[in-house]
């Protein structure tokens, strides 16, 4: 899952080792869920679909997995080793580090250089 390294969408998702959220809840049941086990379930095809599902969910308000800790709706994200659920606040933070990781040294990467 690298680059545009092409999964076949038949392929039984991975979940990455270490996740940064290892349980989450469904708030209409309470049912708590293993988040390797949840994403192992899915084929990888499915896995996007419902990467989708809970993005529009969330986004309408109507958070469908949170974080068995916190409470807060969650989203699945792609990373090069595998499928990952995080908050909000933690696919920004990764963004943010991936966008670092690009533009550093490169002064016309900023957004007022873009802007401009």
């Amino acid at each position: 899952m690298v680059g545009n390294t092409t999964v076949d969408p038949l392929a039984w998702a991975s979940a990455v080792t270490k996740p940064e959220i290892d349980a989450v809840r469904n708030p209409r049941t309470g049912h708590v869920l293993n988040v390797h086990r949840l994403i192992r379930v899915f084929r990888y095809e499915r896995a996007i679909l419902l990467r989708q599902k809970l993005k529009a969910l969330v986004k309408r308000g109507e958070g469908r997995l949170v974080c068995a800790t916190c409470g807060v709706p969650v989203y699945l994200d792609e990373t090069p080793t595998g499928l990952v659920l995080r908050t909000a606040a933690q696919a920004v933070a990764r963004a943010q580090a991936l966008a670092k990781q690009y533009t550093a040294g490169k002064p016309d990467a900023s957004v007022d250089a873009f802007l401009a």
